[in-house]
């Protein structure tokens, strides 16, 4: 494994490295075993608490949804792994000892009835999210919704908790690896996704985590990231950004091999599984397809759905725009969120290729610009992050740094709940994050932060004071 915190080595120069990282590895451990937790750690246990405590009182008093809860609406549980599933065709369905929630899934399927009405296709997902729904509904008929979600659910959450405690084990102890397995746990992106009944999501976290695991290791094949990046772009196309996270660390021609190899994979598992999930839904054809992301563009890029519980840069623009009653036309944003992609992966890439910072800085903060430039990203996609998160506070505990401190309290921030404070049903943190990613995406240079901290976060906060600060 690559010493964590360090640069990558210069491509072509491997002879040392393994002696390095064996030596290294051995004090990492030996450090870590009297660590306490950190500041940042301690901080986002308190937010997590904090606001669970907010929606306790606001039981208390009486108060509805969303002040009760910061994870999905109750009537809404495990929708995207049961309604979605029963939109499809399939056999009859006994729904007499179903829980009544799951009943009004059938009945009233709002994913069908748009459908119906041409707003949404249910064809619109990738080929292996759509099999896997085709089979869920199958199942339905001998298995209750409620048993298999668990069922799911539960192996998807205990892979994602033995990765994250394997790999903190391993680079920091046993003692560390069950603390942040536990943070872990209860983080928000990870409750979301399980009351929201994300399998995706979280099968998607289980493949990224090894994947960058993968790219901090000096002696993995690349085999299996090319194998998971091209099963993680079969999940969530947006992930292909990642084909860029080794830039740094392989030579020109095994990045060559890697990149190639990605895109075969890739392209070869989406045309089989196209095939299958047509065998399966005769209907679910390369042009249906097309056609249902064309509808689905135009719902949720083009118009208002998905806003509620969004990180990206064009989330909060729309919501913004619609708050202030501001005439900008979504093609603008639209070209601004492009705009910003480019400047960011440039800025990443030349930072990374002249190792301004380490490699588990970048791969951080190419997440935020992955999470911050996508059209659509909901708070569940975020459960990587909070591994990248546990990663680098380890990091920073043995290798203190002004850079990393902030892109620790960014990320430590954006993957915490920050339900208070609600307009239209809409929380802040719509608008929140995505300036916490930015942020969080320019620290992977050491300047980046300082320059934003006097030129934008200075004067705002200097404005702020004047503006609601009585003098």
């Amino acid at each position: 494994m690559l010493p964590p915190g360090t640069s990558a080595p210069h491509k072509g120069s491997s002879s040392n490295l393994v002696a390095s990282s064996s030596f290294f590895h051995y004090e990492v451990i030996t450090e870590a075993s009297s660590m306490t937790i950190s500041p940042f750690l301690f901080l986002g246990i308190l937010l997590i608490g904090a606001n669970a405590l907010f929606n306790s009182l606001a039981s208390a008093l009486g108060l509805q949804y969303p002040y009760t809860t910061f994870l999905f609406n109750p009537s809404d549980v495990f929708a995207d792994f049961i309604k979605t599933a029963l939109a499809f065709p399939g056999p009859q369905l006994d729904i007499s000892h179903w829980h009544h929630v799951f009943q009004t899934y059938l009945l009233d399927n709002v994913y069908t009835n748009f459908a119906i009405s041409g707003k949404l296709s249910n064809l619109h997902g990738m080929p292996i999210p759509t099999i896997v729904a085709i089979i869920s509904r199958r199942l339905f008929v001998i298995i209750n919704p409620l048993y298999l979600w668990v069922l799911v659910g539960g192996l998807l959450m205990s892979a994602l908790l033995y990765v994250v405690h394997r790999i903190i084990r391993v680079y920091y102890g046993a003692r560390n690896g069950l603390l942040y397995a536990c943070y872990f746990l209860i983080s928000y992106p990870l409750l979301f996704s399980i009351t929201r009944g994300h399998a995706v999501s979280m099968a998607l976290s289980v493949i990224l985590i090894v994947f960058f695991s993968c790219i901090l290791s000096s002696e993995c094949n690349i085999l299996l990231p090319s194998l998971l990046l091209a099963l993680a772009v079969n999940l969530r196309p947006n992930t292909i950004v990642f084909i860029l996270a080794p830039i740094a660390m392989y030579s020109l021609r095994r990045y060559a091999r890697f990149f190639c190899l990605s895109i075969s994979i890739a392209t070869s598992l989406y045309l089989v599984s196209l095939q299958f999930a047509h065998y399966l839904l005769p209907n679910y054809t390369l042009l249906n397809f097309l056609e249902g992301l064309r509808l689905y563009q135009n719902q949720y890029i083009s118009q208002n759905w998905g806003v509620a519980f969004g990180s990206g840069f064009l989330t909060s623009a729309k919501f913004i725009r619609d708050l202030f009653h501001l005439n900008i036309p979504v093609t603008t944003l639209y070209s601004l969120n492009l705009f910003s992609f480019i400047f960011l992966i440039f800025t990443w890439l030349f930072c990374s290729y002249k190792r301004l910072a380490d490699m588990p800085t970048c791969l951080a903060s190419l997440f935020c610009i992955y999470a911050f430039s996508s059209g659509i990203f909901a708070d569940y996609y975020l459960i990587p992050l909070v591994f990248l998160f546990c990663y680098i506070d380890n990091i920073y505990a043995m290798q203190p740094s002004s850079n990393r401190a902030v892109q620790l309290l960014m990320l430590m921030l954006a993957i915490s709940p920050k339900q208070y404070l609600f307009i239209s049903g809409i929380s802040l943190q719509v608008i929140i994050n995505p300036i916490l990613l930015l942020i969080a995406a320019l620290s992977v240079h050491p300047e980046l932060s300082k320059i934003f901290a006097r030129t934008i976060w200075v004067p705002s906060t200097r404005m702020a004071a004047k503006l609601f600060v009585p003098t």
